[in-house]
């Protein structure tokens, strides 16, 4: 599956660089994106889930974790940690992994406050630091839901829970055509848990300790 970075509608964010990855590593340098492009993509705006975080300033990277929720077995594929001031999106048909025209689509967002980290295994979302060793996301949320069952108990307070609230419906993959993930929740630093290179006592001030 292509995954395109490129500038976010963030004011930080400057130009409408784009770089392309698959599974196998990068497919392509840096280039502009053209304003015909026509290909299939769904699309994470870290504008809609940031909330506190405040990218540049505590948030510097985060990590795209897209689900296929219309497959029995559902396929997840994770971006590579992403700038907080990038566009993520993942595209197809390519050669390997696809986005199927037609299916639907929700996200897991894990958001780091370092810039340091590198994925154990390109498409998967655990992270490293430079020592190889495991980094836990500082804020998790999510973007979208599956849909409940008519007969489905949930917990409302779960934000893995499924739901029949329209504002948490999955996205659909549709042809030659950019849609952007909805129903993102904003990163809460009452739900943040703190990552290897986090200060404890920056902690405390961030989350009330």
């Amino acid at each position: 599956m292509l995954r395109l970075a490129r500038a976010s509608s963030h004011p930080r964010a400057v130009g409408l660089a784009v770089t392309m990855f698959a599974t196998g590593g990068c497919l392509a340098g840096s280039s502009t994106l053209p304003t015909t492009a026509t290909l299939t993509m769904i699309t994470a705006d870290p504008a809609a889930f940031v909330g506190s975080a405040t990218c540049g300033t505590r948030l510097r990277e985060y990590v795209v974790t897209l689900t296929d929720v219309s497959s029995a077995s559902p396929a997840h594929y994770s971006s590579g940690p992403t700038p907080c001031t990038d566009l993520v999106s993942f595209a197809g048909p390519t050669a390997g992994n696809v986005l199927i025209v037609g299916d639907s689509y929700i996200a897991a967002i894990d958001g780091y406050d370092r810039d340091d980290i590198h994925p154990a295994q390109d498409g998967f979302k655990d992270m490293l630091d430079p020592s190889g060793t495991p980094v836990a996301p500082r804020w998790t949320t999510t973007c979208g839901r599956p849909p409940a069952s008519p007969d489905a108990g949930q917990d409302a307070g779960d934000p893995g829970a499924t739901s029949s609230n329209p504002l948490f419906a999955p996205v659909q993959a549709k042809v030659s055509t950019e849609v952007f993930l909805l129903g993102c929740i904003p990163f809460s630093d009452s739900a943040s848990q703190p990552d290897g290179g986090a200060d404890a006592t920056d902690d405390a001030l961030h989350d009330g300790g």
